[in-house]
Order: C-alpha cells, then structure tokens, then sequence
C-alpha cells in the first residue's frame, strides 16, 4: 500500500529516484525529500518505507505510474547505472529503475520527457547527471539549498508556476501604405536616333527626361 499520509488531492506527486551512493548521499537526498514535502509536495521515498519486506520493484513501479513527476537525483553511482558501465550483478535495484526510465522514455518521449526530471544537489554537478536524461542538451535543476530560493526552478515546474506569464495576443495595428508607381511610369522614356544620311528615327530608349542621338555613316 502506498501511504499519502495528509497530502490534498491536488498535491504535485513526486518520486525520488536516487541510488545509494554512500550514507552521506542517502542522508542528503532524505534531507530534500523531506523539504519538498514541507513545500507541499507529495514526495515518496524508499526510506520512509522500510517497515516490512517489500517487492522493491513493484513498488517502483506503482510510485513511477501515479507520479506526476520522477525526480532523478544526479550522482556518480546513478550516472553510472544509467550510462550502463557497470556489472549486471551491481546495484541491481539501481539498474531496474534506469531501465523502467529509459523504456518509458523511449516509448513516449513527449510524455516522459516533461515528467523525469535531473535534479542536481549541493556538492554536485550536470556530468553526474545520466546521458539519457540529456544533461547538456535539455533542462536540469540545480538545487543550491533546501530553501524556496534555493529550489525555485524546481518548485516552479513541480507547482505549475513558472516564472513570467505569457501576455495575450493584441489587435494587429494598421499600418499607413503609400501608392507605388508603375515600371512603365518610372522607367520608360523616349530618344530619338539621327542617323548622318537620312531621317530621324525615335527610339525607346528607357532614358528618362532626354534624347539619346546616335551619328554614324549609313552602311
């Protein structure tokens, strides 16, 4: 069973994806699930579940199908997992929820690809952050303390609240015109050709405002 505990209907669902890296890294990403949840978020952990055995993976599944986003904590042991340099019979549990990643991502993009979300904790960087989550090629968030200030580009993707509100569309204005003239009215213009043994002969010649006379002698 999946406990909800006081969380309102209209809670942002959240799970917090991470691999043990070592106790520090486990206390850290208690420390910030803890705060999201301060901040109304409905977040769920494996820590807060360890009261009896547990199908791990069935638990992952149920948390990744109800969540409205799956925070991928960056780390060197998840960026390894989910880069696949490490042995089948290493961080097992790790492993499974990469592959339950990349397989929805794959299989839906545009879905998928707005709900996992790298999350980058104080002490660490992008590159610890998997390739197939696109580090450099797509949105991550830094988190630079457990404080609303300290979270606020993942709080606003969480609530729904981004940052500037696209204004409405106004009235196109009417702009003035001016009346062109024809080619034929700025172009064309007459000249006329004497020639030395005989008359004259008038002539387009596309010269405005002048006479264009050619003298020769008559072949």
């Amino acid at each position: 069973m999946i406990n909800t505990d006081e969380a309102g209907d209209d809670a942002p669902r959240v799970f917090v994806s991470y691999t043990h890296d070592n106790d520090t890294h486990k206390a850290l990403v208690l420390e910030f699930a803890t705060f999201l949840r301060g901040q109304g978020i409905d977040a769920e952990l494996d820590q807060w579940f360890t009261d009896r055995r547990r199908d791990w993976y069935t638990w992952v599944l149920k948390l990744t199908r109800r969540a409205d986003f799956i925070v991928v904590v960056a780390s060197p042991v998840f960026r390894q997992v989910g880069d696949g340099n490490v042995g089948s019979d290493e961080n097992r549990g790790a492993q499974s929820e990469a592959s339950l990643f990349r397989e929805l991502l794959h299989s839906d993009r545009e879905t998928w690809g707005q709900k996992l979300l790298p999350v980058v904790l104080p002490g660490y960087t992008p590159d610890d952050i998997p390739l197939f989550l696109q580090p450099r090629t797509a949105d991550h968030y830094s988190v630079t303390a457990f404080s609303t200030a300290g979270a606020v580009d993942l709080l606003r993707v969480l609530t729904d609240q981004p940052s500037h509100l696209r204004p409405p569309l106004g009235p196109r204005p009417v702009l003035p015109t001016t009346a062109g003239k024809s080619i034929s009215d700025t172009t064309a213009g007459t000249g006329s050709i004497t020639q030395s043994g005989g008359g004259q002969h008038v002539a387009n010649t596309g010269i405005v405002g002048g006479d264009f006379r050619v003298y020769g002698s008559r072949p």
